[in-house]
């Protein structure tokens, strides 16, 4: 075997792993991107309902106060 053979025997494999390797980390940080956005996109709806019903409580116990203050 000849000094050629020996690096292409050693080098082409290392350079297609590599570079697998490579797209599977482009792959999956395009994934986790991603999940990123919904989470947050899920989270800030989740916030956004729970002002809107900490608001609805908020006017009962106004409106409630008010009938108990009246009496």
């Amino acid at each position: 075997m000849t000094n050629a053979q020996l690096y292409f025997a050693v080098g082409v494999p290392l350079v297609v792993n590599s570079v697998l390797v490579l797209l599977v980390f482009w792959a999956l940080s395009a994934r986790m991107t991603d999940l990123r956005i919904t989470l947050s996109d899920r989270i800030n709806d989740l916030r956004d309902s729970l002002r809107a019903e900490l608001r609805r409580v908020e006017e009962i116990f106004d409106g409630r106060l008010k009938r108990l203050e009246e009496k």
